[in-house]
């Protein structure tokens, strides 16, 4: 893992808890890379939720941060405005 995947708190260090989620305007595109041997959109979920044992995640949590994510990357123009981030 590179020190970008990483944090650091008063227990150590940790893998983050989310790494490099992009927002894509192209809705519906394959990605770039997999998610538990799948890259078509409609499956994301699914796959994510599949693998969600491996990281000591229940449902509940595992809804939860899924919950979060989305709320984020819909809420990114919003954000990038208010901190008067510069149009790429």
């Amino acid at each position: 893992m590179s020190r970008d995947n990483l944090r650091r708190d008063l227990s150590g260090w940790s893998p983050s808890p989310v790494f490099d989620v992009n927002p894509n305007s192209v809705i519906g595109v394959e990605r770039k890379t997999s998610v538990n041997f799948t890259a078509l959109p409609g499956e994301a979920r699914d796959a994510l939720f599949a693998i969600t044992p491996y990281f000591d995640l229940n449902s509940d949590e595992a809804q939860g941060i899924w919950d979060c994510v989305i709320d984020g990357v819909f809420s990114w123009r919003a954000v990038a405005k208010a901190s008067r981030c510069a149009r790429a």
